[in-house]
C-alpha cells in the first residue's frame, strides 16, 4: 500500500538551451595546498584501504554475467589445480591462462589466486625465464583489493628461484621499494623507474611518478606532472596512485581558481574507483569532493555547467546512492526535492529528445507520476494511460531505475512533478 496523499512538486520549467542564473551555493572543502613534505613524499606511494570517496555500497545479487564469469574461472583454477598435482604442465599452462584472463574482470583476490597458480605451474616445470615471467606477470596483475600482499608473494616468488636473472630483478624491485620508503625519496627515484622499466611494474612507475609530481615547485610542471602520473598507468593496482594524483591535481587547479580543471579531476578519479566496482554499482561511485567543487562551478557559470562537463569527461554522470541514509516515517518534501535535482540530469535527456521531436512552435505540459517504496527505489513510472507507450515514457522509466531516496518507514510515497517541453532543434536542458 501507499499513501494517499502525493509528494507534489510541480515544475513547470520549460526545455530550452538556456541554462539558469546564478544562485548561492555552499562552498567547497577545499584549501590552497602547501608544497609537499618531505613526508608527504615518503608516503605518496603508501597502500590505503581504498579512496577516499568509494563509499561502502550493497552489492546486489551476482548478474547472470558475472556469475558466468565467476563460474568460468573457478572452472580454469580447479582443472590448473588438478594438472599441477598429477604434473600434467601443459594442460595445467592452459588452465592457468585461462583462469588469469577470467580474473582480469573480477577482484584482487582471484588475481592473485590465478599469478600464483600459473607461477607454481612454471616453476614446477623448471623452466627458469618461464617462471620469472609468470611471477613479474603476477605482481603487475594484483589490486587493487590486497594489493600489497599480493606483490610482496609474488616478489617472494620470485626470490624463491635460484638463478642470477630472477636474483637480479628482485634485488632491483626491492631497493626500489626501500627507495619509495624513505624519508625523502627524490635522491633515489631514478633507480625506482629503472627497476619498475625493467619488470614493465605499471604500479611502481605511477608511484615513482607521483613522487616525481609532488616534488615540482612549480605549480604548472606539478600539474603536467601528475597528469602523467595518473594517464601512465591502467592496471587495477593503479587505483591509489591514480586517486591521489587526481585529487592532489584538484587541490591545486581549485587554489588557483580553475573549478573546471578541478571538476574535471574528480570526474575521472570517481571514474577510476567505479572501474573497481561491478559495471550494476557504477552510476553510484561518486567523488566525494565534487560536489562542493560542482556547486562553485555552477554558482559562477550557470546551473548545470557541471553536468555538462561531467558528461563531456565521462560519457556519464555520477550520482550519490541516497538509500544509503535512512529516513523517518516517509519523505519530507526536502528530501524529494533534493533528489529529484540530484537525479534530474537523467530526465534531461528524455526531455530533451522529446523537445526534438515536437514540431516548433509546439510547446506541451507533461505530468510524470511515479512511486517510492521504503527501500528507496522508483517504482511505476508512468505519463498519463494515453501517453504511456510513447517514447518519452519508455525513456522515464529507464531512467527512474537509477533513482536512489532515502530508505523510510511507513506506506509508499507518490511523487509527481510536471514538465513543460518547447519544440527545439538545439541542445536541451531542463530549466
Amino acid at each position: 500500500m501507499w499513501g494517499r496523499l502525493a509528494v507534489l512538486l510541480c515544475c513547470a520549467g520549460c526545455v530550452t538551451s538556456e541554462p539558469d542564473g546564478p544562485r548561492s551555493v555552499a562552498g567547497s572543502s577545499y584549501t590552497p595546498a602547501p608544497g609537499p613534505s618531505d613526508e608527504e613524499l615518503a608516503t605518496a606511494w603508501a597502500p590505503e584501504a581504498a579512496p577516499r570517496h568509494r563509499a561502502p555500497v550493497e552489492r546486489p545479487e551476482a548478474s547472470a554475467p558475472k556469475a558466468d564469469r565467476t563460474e568460468a574461472y573457478r572452472v580454469a583454477r580447479d582443472q590448473a589445480r588438478a594438472a599441477l598435482k598429477a604434473h600434467q604442465l601443459d594442460e595445467g599452462r592452459a588452465a592457468a591462462a585461462a583462469a588469469v584472463e577470467a580474473a582480469k574482470t573480477l577482484h584482487g583476490r582471484e588475481r592473485h589466486e590465478a599469478g600464483q597458480l600459473a607461477f607454481a605451474i612454471e616453476k614446477e616445470a623448471g623452466d627458469l625465464a618461464s617462471a620469472q615471467a609468470a611471477a613479474l606477470a603476477w605482481r603487475r596483475s594484483c589490486g587493487p583489493e590486497e594489493l600489497e600482499s599480493c606483490r610482496a608473494r609474488a616478489l617472494s616468488a620470485l626470490e624463491q628461484l635460484r638463478g642470477p636473472g630472477p636474483s637480479a630483478v628482485a634485488t632491483r624491485l626491492r631497493e626500489a621499494e626501500a627507495c619509495l620508503g624513505v624519508r625523502d625519496p627524490k635522491a633515489c627515484i631514478g633507480k625506482v623507474e629503472r627497476a619498475a622499466a625493467l619488470a614493465q611494474d605499471d604500479v611502481l612507475a605511477a608511484r615513482a611518478g607521483l613522487v616525481r609530481a609532488l616534488a615540482e615547485k612549480d605549480d604548472g610542471r606539478r600539474l603536467a606532472a601528475l597528469d602523467r602520473a595518473q594517464e601512465h598507468c591502467a592496471a587495477p593496482g593503479c587505483v591509489v596512485a591514480r586517486h591521489r594524483a587526481l585529487v592532489a591535481m584538484a587541490t591545486l587547479a581549485q587554489a588557483k581558481g580553475d573549478l573546471a580543471a578541478a571538476a574535471r579531476a574528480l570526474i575521472r578519479d570517481g571514474q577510476v574507483t567505479a572501474s573497481t566496482v561491478e559495471p550494476e554499482l557504477r552510476p553510484w561511485v561518486r567523488a566525494v569532493e565534487l560536489d562542493g567543487v560542482c556547486a562553485k562551478l555552477d554558482a559562477d557559470e550557470g546551473t548545470g555547467t557541471c553536468r555538462r562537463l561531467e558528461k563531456q569527461v565521462a560519457g556519464s554522470w555520477s550520482f550519490r546512492d541516497f538509500s544509503r541514509k535512512k529516513g523517518g516515517a516517509g519523505l519530507t518534501a526536502v528530501e524529494v526535492k533534493t533528489v529529484n535535482q540530484h537525479y534530474s540530469p537523467l530526465l534531461e535527456e528524455c526531455l530533451a529528445e522529446e523537445a526534438r521531436r515536437l514540431v516548433p512552435p509546439d510547446a506541451r505540459h507533461y505530468d510524470v507520476f511515479w512511486v517510492v517504496r521504503n527501500d528507496g527505489r522508483v517504482y511505476d513510472a508512468h505519463l498519463r494511460a494515453d501517453l504511456d507507450a510513447t517514447p518519452l515514457a519508455a525513456c522515464l522509466k529507464r531512467q527512474f531505475a537509477t533513482w536512489r531516496y532515502p530508505r523510510f518507514e511507513g506506506e509508499f510515497q507518490n511523487v509527481q512533478q510536471r514538465f513543460t517541453v518547447t519544440a527545439s532543434t538545439r541542445a536541451a536542458a531542463l530549466r
